[in-house]
């Protein structure tokens, strides 16, 4: 039984497919093109799970033409036009030279939780960190979660979005118990 902790979900991880600038002028469905492309994926599967599975099942393995062990590595490998790439939407939006070419994908979406041990949570140090990154992850929460991919489509430009400076969401500002699995994820 792991040790009980206390969490709080800040934000939720977007992806979607990116691919080099020069096509963010071209429509893109990545259900009906994505056979059409030729795609980069993560070396690691396991890490990416959900990434590779979305893959195999809309792409099909012999699309992916180039498989690196990170995302920057990935994400730069589509900027320079070797293939289209499923990114976090704060990866994409980092890399000079990429657009989005979809909207977020739900099924592939994830969740940025700030998780501390009980007896810790109320400590001035750690209190003092978990708002100081509860406030940055706000600043940044429409970069993270691609709330204005209705903007980036009508303008169908490399990905630049601006920061949000709102709360949570959920209503609160302390952090909640909550009992989590332990399981250790290299990206």
């Amino acid at each position: 039984n792991p040790d009980p902790l206390a969490g709080r979900k800040i934000a939720r991880i977007a992806w979607a497919v990116y691919g080099p600038h020069t096509l963010a002028a071209e429509a893109f469905d990545p259900i009906i093109d994505g056979r059409q492309r030729d795609w980069l994926a993560f070396a690691d599967h396991v890490s990416i799970a959900r990434a590779m599975k979305w893959l195999k099942d809309r792409v099909g393995e012999k699309r992916i033409v180039y498989k690196a062990n990170t995302m920057i590595g990935l994400a730069e490998a589509a900027a320079g036009g070797m293939g289209m790439a499923l990114l976090p939407c704060y990866v994409g939006a980092a890399i000079p030279g990429l657009a989005q070419l979809s909207p977020p994908l739900p099924e592939l979406e994830g969740e940025l939780w700030l998780i501390t041990h009980p007896d810790l949570r109320n400590t001035a140090r750690v209190r003092a960190f978990l708002d100081f990154c509860t406030g940055e992850i706000a600043q940044r929460r429409r970069l993270i979660e691609c709330s204005d991919w209705k903007d980036q489509l009508a303008s169908r430009s490399a990905t630049v979005v601006g920061s949000d400076a709102g709360g949570s969401g959920d209503g609160g500002n302390g952090l909640v118990p909550a009992t989590f699995t332990r399981r250790v994820k290299s990206q």
